[in-house]
Formats: C-alpha cells, structure tokens, sequence
C-alpha cells in the first residue's frame, strides 16, 4: 500500500510517535488516522501494534471531495474554490497511482492479505455528524484532511477523545501560509493550552503535539 506521505518525510514523524505510545503506555493502544489515501499510514501502523492495538483510518475512499467541501469552507473559497491549491493539491497523484488503490475494496484486500485485522477502515466524509462513539479513547491520532473545514471538524470529534499524555498530529498546519486556515487552526489549538508543541516539522508539513491533561508528560 502506498504512503504518500514517505515524500515529505511525515510519515518517518508519525512512525516515530506510534512507536512512542508502545513505550509510555502499558494498555492497549487506539489509534486513528484521518485521510489515508492509499493506505500506507493505518498499514505501517497496523504492522507496528500488531499485538498491541488497533488504527481506524478514516477516508472518502472515493478521492478528495470537492463539491462537498469547497462551497462549506471559507478560506477555500476565498483562496479561489475550485481552482484553489487545496482543491488541486492530490491530482499529481492520481495521475501516478491511479484511483482503484483509493477504493475501501482494494485497500481491505491488502489488508486481509496481510491478516491486518486489526486497523479498521471507516468510510465517509468527515463532518461534525461522522460516528465516532466507537472510540472510547485514543492514544494517537493523525488528520490529515487538507481542507479547513475538515480539519477543524476533524479535531473537534477526537479532542476530547485523545487520552492524556496522547498524540496528536496535524498535516499541512505548517508552514503559515501552506493552506490558507490551517494555520490558524493550529495556533487555536495550542491557545487552547490542552496540547504541549512536541515536534515542529515545516519542510514535512507536520506538527507532533501531545494532550496535557496533567503535568506527568512523558515524551521525554
């Protein structure tokens, strides 16, 4: 299964904070990745907690939506709609890999192939309505849904879920001007002062963030 994310280097950061929760927590693990694409990230996860926990990945599996988003997203709006860079930014890809690997079907073949029984495939958009009251608790979650408006219905379904001293990692929140919103987004959350600022990745996009519920953090 393909990981997108191999390119920038995100996913080399996100590897590491999955294999961090196998360290600092002593319960099985729940974890959960937003906008998967092709699959690679809840496949390398699932691997990694074979043993030890399950990953929910979250996608369309039908490709970025557009007509479902852009007219419900201010700042995509303003940056052209259509026509704006986040509308735009997966093309490149699917001209290289194609869509079929996107599907729900094939990514559950390559899983089952591999007996990966234990990351869970959940389609649909995300929106404040997307059903996540099967996660009691997450040790770690990744969004990486590119719109703003996605990205902050994203956060707000998981926040109260991510256990203390759990890992949150946002994509595309750096550098300031990447997606016009996201940003802004990230500032609010860390304002928020329920997240400690872990790792800063501009040149992978990526933000490692971990919840501070109390003052026993233990990423160090």
């Amino acid at each position: 299964m393909i990981e997108l994310n191999d390119v920038n280097g995100a996913s080399n950061i996100t590897s590491m904070f999955a294999e961090k929760c196998l360290e600092i927590f002593q319960e099985p693990l729940v974890g959960c990745e937003m906008g998967i694409a092709y699959g690679g990230g809840p496949e390398r996860i699932g691997k990694l907690w074979k043993d030890r926990g399950i990953v929910y990945g979250f996608d369309t599996f039908e490709g970025h939506p557009q007509d479902e988003v852009i007219d419900n997203c201010d700042f995509t709006q303003k940056d052209g709609g259509k026509d704006a860079f986040v509308a735009r930014c997966m093309d490149d890809w699917y001209e290289m890999f194609g869509t079929e690997a996107l599907t729900i079907e094939y990514q559950q073949s390559q899983l089952d192939a591999q007996g990966l029984d234990n990351v869970k495939l959940i389609k649909g958009l995300i929106t404040p309505e997307t059903d996540v009251s099967f996660i009691e608790k997450l040790h770690y979650c990744f969004i990486d849904l590119d719109y703003h408006v996605c990205m902050k219905d994203a956060f707000d379904l998981v926040d109260s879920k991510i256990t203390n001293c759990g890992f949150l990692l946002l994509h595309d929140v750096i550098p300031a001007h990447h997606i016009p919103g996201l940003y802004d987004l990230y500032n609010q959350i860390v304002m928020s002062g329920n997240y400690k600022i872990i790792l800063e990745s501009p040149s992978s996009y990526i933000v490692g963030l971990q919840k501070i519920k109390e003052n026993n953090l233990t990423w160090i």
